[in-house]
């Protein structure tokens, strides 16, 4: 059986919105194992998420071979300030690598990013929404 390389987009839905104590800018009195607890919980959010989305794929597609885009909706929880959008992309970084190790991409430098969105979920619980698309497909439309 032949493999081909992804040419439609991927939606994988994240049931969660960045921790504020991964910004950048986050208050250096937090301990350093409970940074790396919430670091570990939101990369488990992001592996698990796109593992459920690539398992479900027909196998005989490969990961995203060449230059992909990423754009990021974040909806805010209840209650939730809007970010920096270069604070909330670098505290994206622990969760941006769990695509490669889920096999939705190759090699995570391949990923070109649009600026993130920030809206308000309406039902206050907050998530995101990543949509990966092959920049094929985004140069030919």
């Amino acid at each position: 059986r032949r493999r081909t390389a992804m040419t439609e987009p991927l939606t994988i839905t994240i049931p969660m919105t960045p921790p504020h104590q991964l910004s950048p800018n986050a208050s250096l009195h937090i301990k350093d194992w409970t940074r790396n607890t919430i670091r570990r919980e939101w990369q488990r959010a992001w592996f698990l998420s796109a593992y459920n989305v690539v398992s479900r794929m027909d196998k005989r597609h490969l990961p995203f071979a060449g230059p992909v885009r990423c754009t990021i909706t974040v909806y805010r929880k209840k209650g939730a300030k809007p970010w920096d959008g270069d604070n909330l992309l670098a505290a994206m970084k622990h969760g941006i690598d769990q695509l490669q190790a889920a096999g939705v991409v190759a090699n995570d430098r391949q990923i070109t990013y649009d600026p993130v969105q920030q809206e308000r979920d309406p039902d206050g619980a907050g998530y995101m929404v990543v949509t990966l698309t092959p920049a094929e497909a985004v140069q030919s439309s």
